[in-house]
């Protein structure tokens, strides 16, 4: 499958680099847009992450991105917020949406080396709110990481795992700067049908960005937000930077194997996060969100996203920096079991596969 999506990106004109670490986990990276396409377990055909299923031929890629709306290959990207401002140009109005060819795809220059790829895209974005611009560089490198869990891999001889570190950083540049803050924001698009577990310090109440999450999908408890991510449509929540931990699972099941994927970062809770609910523009500070789509022209999957605190503006800051992993596993039952209780320290309810399988 690798090889063929490779294949079909270069027959469309959107070439990738590809890192193979000496234990053979593999990296697949885009330049057009930015992203991170394709992580793979030493020997493993499955990728862990979501692509566009326009992917699986070279005359659906080139429709893909022919097309005039905005191409969404899948992976993980880097977007800029709030949302509001760069992406809603008749806010309140919610329609169109459209995302700014400054950030997606960009215009990303690429460093080639041995075991990392360096990705730089400069450009302008302007606030349709406020009707100012600002002028960026943002700076991803993408490289292998190693397994926080040596031991308990080893217990297992059929589990498997991969992890990439991403290093970001965003600069305001240019004079004069504009007086709207900007912040970095990723997204991390996995199969739909599974369980986003975030979590959390303290017991808390996300909150639905547009309709009302659907019955029974959301699980509070102590020490997590659960997630069940297989509803029809688009629906999202937030959670506050003050409630999490920075850590962020996602559990589903794929051909019959078990799989987990967990997000490492940095939440300050003191830090300004600037995305609020479309409905409320004054709740801010949430640092968290997990966005469930299933759409015919997007695709179907399930988004774990994250947010850095603001630059720009009034903040009295012009740089800011994101050190994460991604660390990945596919194995039995038990095996993906015990690497969520230890890497996101969750309650026995929070155990087993999702009730549906993608």
């Amino acid at each position: 499958m690798m090889k063929q999506i490779t294949r079909h990106l270069a027959e469309a004109g959107k070439p990738v680099e590809t890192l193979t670490a000496p234990d053979g986990m593999r990296l697949v990276v885009l330049p057009y847009g930015g992203r991170i396409l394709g992580l793979y377990a030493p020997g493993s055909d499955a990728n862990f992450l979501w692509t566009h299923p326009g992917l699986a031929s070279a005359d659906s890629a080139r429709a893909l991105y022919a097309g005039t709306g905005w191409p969404n290959s899948g992976g993980v990207r880097s977007w800029l917020a709030p949302e509001i401002d760069f992406f809603l140009p008749a806010y309140p109005e919610t329609t169109p949406y459209v995302v700014p060819p400054a950030v997606d795809p960009g215009s990303y220059a690429v460093t080639r080396a041995s075991q990392s790829v360096r990705m730089e895209n400069r450009g302008v974005l302007r606030s349709f709110r406020s009707g100012q611009e600002q002028a960026f560089l943002l700076a991803k490198e993408v490289t292998f990481t190693g397994n926080p869990l040596p031991a308990l891999l080893a217990e297992y001889p059929t589990a498997m795992y991969a992890g990439y570190r991403l290093f970001t950083t965003l600069e305001c540049t240019g004079t004069p700067a504009s007086k709207t803050p900007i912040g970095l924001w990723h997204l991390l698009q996995l199969p739909h049908g599974g369980d986003m577990i975030i979590a959390t310090r303290e017991a808390t109440t996300p909150m639905a960005y547009f309709d009302p999450l659907p019955n029974e999908a959301v699980t509070v408890t102590e020490r997590a937000v659960r997630y069940r991510m297989d509803a029809k449509g688009v629906y999202k929540l937030g959670v506050k930077a003050a409630a999490c931990t920075g850590r962020v699972g996602y559990r589903y099941d794929i051909g019959g194997a078990s799989t987990l994927v967990v997000c490492d970062f940095t939440v300050d809770p003191h830090g300004r996060y600037i995305d609020p609910p479309w409905q409320d523009l004054c709740d801010l500070g949430y640092a968290v969100q997990a966005c469930n789509v299933s759409d015919a022209v997007l695709g179907n999957f399930s988004e774990l996203e994250y947010h850095v605190p603001a630059i720009g503006g009034e903040t009295g800051r012009t740089r800011c920096e994101d050190d994460s992993r991604v660390w990945a596993y596919q194995g039995p039952d038990a095996f993906i079991d015990q690497a969520m209780a230890l890497l996101l320290g969750l309650d026995a309810e929070f155990r087993g596969s999702p009730n549906n399988s993608v």
